[in-house]
């Protein structure tokens, strides 16, 4: 048992300090525990709990499927084993949280269900009155010094569960493009917040590294309202994105490996500020907070890339605003840079790409660039290569294709390159606008893409002198969410007469694919969190 607390301390510490070679060594000393046979069940249990965790932290530093693998089987066993109070919910919830790091890599629906359904799960037992927080929690979060060890546990152990159930509902969001996904992600996400703030109450109780908590919780809301502000244009939510990444910049304790992280959210975040305000102090400053988190990276030279990526992007908009031909250059240095050090198959790569191309067509229309005409290739290049990235998201290639195609129009009026970078552009919006979004949700990625594109498409095959592509392009892009309709408007009489049941329940479903945006949990008024 000594040397299982012993490996477990050493893997804590690895951990904090990301040293590889002392996590290794804890991960082979906790199997050799587990392999011995000692110790009763629940002592087993914590081993192999720990185990995962570790295995957990090593994959997410090496990035080796394997371990991830094995740390799936660990909290399986840990779900299996029955266990009560908080440590059923810890379980659970470790299952639920590994699950969606495991769906990333197989991309299998069911692994989301299933940790969505472990979330659930989770959330339920931290709703148990044996289990629940304080009632006062949303009256008196600032007179909670009364409260017991056990309920403060239970406090800390709700903001983790809610925080990832957060998590999950963002991933499903990121995959299936449903607005009420998001929405509901950041109202749980906003909940774990509001819990974080009776934890500083409860330190002398046992509750531990309050500020990393608290500035943890913070930057990962700030995320949700920055993607949510990219989606609606709110700038409320923008600004409270700000106001959640300032608090966490004071709150994350400094040495902490996350510090870096959290400066680069506040960095870009400042940066969309200045962008949309147009506000030079406020790309000054989101500036400044990044060569702040360049310094602060050295324990993370993971975030190097997308550092950078921030860094372009917050040049290319000063470079805008000011006409500033050093920042206009810098940003294309970095972006080529990073071109060159994504494979194609990272998901980054189509999105350096397309910033690439625009900054070298925006270097080639300015007046007095000498040899504009190989920048403006070198763009056209840039497009062509991003809109060719299987691995893109659909919405970025079709963005790419869409910016090919411009190009190819603009250097040569009536190519066949022309014609078939708008054609992929328009058999792109049907993946984009998919059956599985709701109809609101639908009708803004077509917006989003241009409404535009099918026109444009048609110009291009007529000046190729292709007039029946051309007609054929017109309808496929100005047709999309029509034709769905159409596909689930089938006559149901025959099925009706072998099976009238089948009928209502198709009769129901076609209602259903047909009806509008559906209320996203707690728009009634009801907790997200309850009907999660």
């Amino acid at each position: 048992m000594i040397a299982a607390e012993r490996a477990s301390s050493r893997a804590q510490r690895a951990r904090d300090s990301y040293d590889i070679a002392q996590l290794d060594r804890s991960i082979q000393e906790l199997r050799e525990v587990l392999g011995d046979g000692a110790g009763d069940l629940p002592f087993r249990a914590a081993c192999r709990a720990n185990l995962g965790v570790a295995l957990l932290s090593r994959y997410g530093m090496l990035g080796n499927t394997s371990d991830l693998e094995e740390s799936v089987a660990c909290a399986r066993a840990g779900v299996e084993q029955n266990s009560s109070g908080l440590a059923r919910i810890k379980d659970v919830a470790n299952l639920a949280m590994v699950l969606d790091d495991w769906f990333l890599v197989t991309g299998d629906v069911e692994d989301l269900d299933e940790s969505i359904r472990m979330h659930r799960e989770a959330c339920r037992l931290c709703l148990e009155p044996e289990h629940r927080t304080s009632s006062r929690l949303r009256a008196t979060l600032g007179n909670l010094s009364g409260i017991d060890s056990l309920s403060t546990q239970n406090h800390a152990v709700t903001a983790q569960v809610l925080f990832h159930a957060s998590i999950a509902l963002r991933t499903r969001f990121l995959f299936f493009r449903l607005i009420d996904d998001l929405d509901a992600s950041i109202e749980i996400a906003s909940e774990a917040v509001d819990i974080t703030r009776t934890l500083r109450y409860a330190r002398q109780a046992g509750v531990k590294e309050y500020g990393r908590i608290r500035a943890m919780s913070l930057s990962e809301l700030a995320a949700r309202l920055q993607e949510r502000f990219d989606l609606t244009g709110d700038e409320q939510d923008l600004n409270r994105a700000i106001r959640c990444l300032e608090e966490a910049h004071t709150k994350m304790p400094r040495g902490e490996a996350e510090v870096a992280l959290v400066t680069m959210r506040l960095a870009a975040a400042l940066g969309t500020r200045g962008s949309r305000r147009q506000s030079e102090s406020d790309m000054e400053s989101a500036l400044a907070m990044l060569a702040q988190a360049v310094d602060e990276a050295e324990r993370w030279p993971e975030l190097g890339p997308e550092l950078r990526m921030t860094e372009a992007d917050i040049l290319l908009d000063r470079a805008q605003l000011t006409g500033s031909l050093a920042d206009l250059d810098r940003a294309a240095e970095l972006l080529e840079t990073l071109a060159g050090q994504f494979d194609n198959s990272s998901p980054q790569l189509c999105s350096v790409l397309i910033n690439l191309a625009k900054a070298l067509e925006r270097r080639a229309g300015i007046y007095g660039t000498p040899e504009p005409g190989p920048l403006r290739r070198r763009a056209a290049v840039a497009w062509q290569a991003a809109a060719d990235l299987a691995a893109a998201p659909v919405r970025r290639q079709l963005e790419a294709a869409c910016g090919w195609g411009r190009r190819a129009m603009a250097d040569a009026p009536g190519s066949e390159t022309a014609a078939q970078a708008y054609a992929r552009a328009v058999e792109l919006l049907p993946v984009v606008a998919w059956r599985g979004l709701d109809r609101t949700s639908q009708e803004r990625v077509l917006k989003d893409a241009g409404e535009a594109v099918a026109s444009d498409a048609a110009a291009a095959q007529l000046a190729a002198g292709h007039p029946d592509r051309a007609l054929e392009l017109l309808e496929l892009g100005r047709g999309v969410l029509w034709s769905q309709t159409l596909d689930i408007r089938t006559d149901l009489q025959a099925i009706e007469a072998a099976d009238r049941e089948l009928a209502r329940e198709l009769t129901r479903v076609r209602t259903l694919l047909e009806g509008e945006l559906h209320r996203a949990p707690g728009r009634d008024g009801a907790s997200a969190t309850a009907q999660f």
